[in-house]
């Protein structure tokens, strides 16, 4: 499939490198904006990879589309740009996640879940202890009948 640019006729191979293959430049899909979460950041961050790759691409298999390359590496200065942007506004960036919650959530969970434990082991143990005694019964009976 693939075997003029050097890659194997794998199925991963081709399902991993066909969206950059398949129609020339890069999408133009995504708008690029400046991040107002970590969210955004991460997105950012993905989008440049995309470009590195696309730019890595056109070196590695002329021909070299020099519009479209001269495009991708405009944009991945744009996109670098912004994500400085936004790790020097870090602080001010939303956080959809909260780790504070997530902690007491977590610990709460653990604490009912110990509670059950040792609810459990504790009848276990009544229910163990109550067989022993009827053991202990039965045997005291049966020294007594002999």
């Amino acid at each position: 499939m693939f075997s003029c640019l050097g890659f194997s006729a794998c199925q991963n191979s081709s399902v991993c490198i066909f969206p950059y293959l398949s129609s020339p430049g890069l999408g133009r899909g995504r708008t690029l904006k400046r991040a107002s979460s970590f969210d955004d950041m991460a997105l950012l961050c993905s989008m440049y990879s995309e470009v590195e790759l696309f730019i890595w691409l056109q070196n590695k298999f002329p021909p070299i589309n020099l519009m479209e390359q001269q495009a991708a590496l405009a944009r991945k200065d744009v996109i670098a740009s912004y994500i400085n942007l936004g790790l020097k506004e870090a602080e001010s960036l939303r956080l959809k996640h909260s780790y504070i919650q997530r902690d007491v959530l977590l610990r709460s969970t653990w604490e009912e879940e110990q509670a059950d434990l040792a609810a459990r082991d504790g009848l276990e143990t009544d229910d163990d202890s109550d067989e022993e005694e009827a053991d202990d019964e039965s045997e005291l009976r049966n020294s007594f009948v002999q």
